[in-house]
């Protein structure tokens, strides 16, 4: 059997073929195709999984050399298939639309380095293939930000999805409620959540309340009373660092489609308009990627 003739017959089919005969044709279409190391990888998963024929062999020819040379990360690929089998059904893996978005997948898999950011793709993967509408999902945008996403971005992603975000969801149910003892810090910072309620503000209250001087966590935390110059420079030093990658990742944030800049008017005595940074609707889908 030839390449094309693997691609083209139903996967059903092929499970019919006894599984020596279809063992040899994939092995010898692999080799054939320069790819000796992934055939002994490939054969032994394509026999058993005859409907993971076609996305392969038709990503082949394109991706040959990444293919052989990294091994590792084939099996990679090919474990995740395996965990996440009910996820791919033959309805959805026999598509075209399916079997574009494999090959593009499987190159940018093939191509990372990075195991934090394969363990991304997989479960970037894993959205489109769960998507309602597969062909509005924007699989090439995902794969191009976390290529050009730097590990700080993304451990600052992960901090927002876990801290950031449910602090806000938590600071704006206690306005509503009404019910909830808080700081004269924390009524300050939630009288102005109706002219800002932006990502950003919460941001600035949550740093406010770990790392500022005139926090009530922070005084009770180093017993601070506002007259120990060398235990306030300690706070300005553990606080430092925290606004330097707030600034350095909003930059960044901004440049992916990440974050954008919210222009809240003009509040300053000389008429300077302040700015605060929202997820766009792309941000709020990409961080979901960023969970484990």
């Amino acid at each position: 059997m030839e390449q094309k003739d693997l691609i083209k017959k139903d996967s059903n089919a092929l499970a019919k073929e006894p599984k020596e005969a279809l063992s040899k044709a994939i092995m010898d279409v692999l080799v054939h195709l320069g790819l000796p190391i992934a055939s002994m990888t490939l054969t032994p998963f394509l026999v058993s999984n005859p409907v993971w024929i076609a996305p392969f062999l038709g990503a082949a020819g394109l991706l040959k050399i990444a293919l052989d040379c990294y091994d590792n990360r084939l099996k990679e690929i090919i474990r995740f298939i395996k965990k996440n089998s009910k996820e791919f059904t033959k309805e959805i893996v026999k598509t075209q639309e399916f079997r574009d978005a494999f090959i593009i997948t499987l190159e940018q898999y093939l191509k990372q380095r990075h195991e934090e950011k394969r363990r991304i793709a997989q479960r970037i993967f894993l959205g489109f293939t769960s998507a309602k509408d597969r062909k509005t999902f924007e699989l090439e945008r995902n794969y191009n930000t976390l290529s050009l996403i730097s590990f700080n971005g993304i451990e600052y992603l992960k901090f927002i999805s876990k801290k950031i975000i449910p602090f806000k969801k938590q600071k704006i149910k206690e306005k509503q409620d009404g019910k909830v003892q808080m700081t004269e810090t924390d009524k300050r910072w939630l009288d102005n959540t109706g002219k800002n309620s932006h990502l950003s503000y919460f941001l600035s209250w949550w740093l406010h309340n770990e790392y500022n001087p005139n926090s009530e966590k922070v005084k009770k935390k180093y017993n601070y009373n506002g007259n120990n110059d060398k235990l306030l420079n300690k706070i300005f030093a553990k606080r430092k660092p925290h606004l330097k990658k707030k600034e350095e990742v909003t930059a960044e944030f901004i440049s992916l489609g990440i974050l954008r800049s919210v222009d809240l008017g003009s509040s300053t005595l000389a008429g300077d308009s302040t700015k605060a940074e929202e997820l766009t609707e792309f941000g709020k889908k990409f961080i979901r990627f960023m969970k484990n």
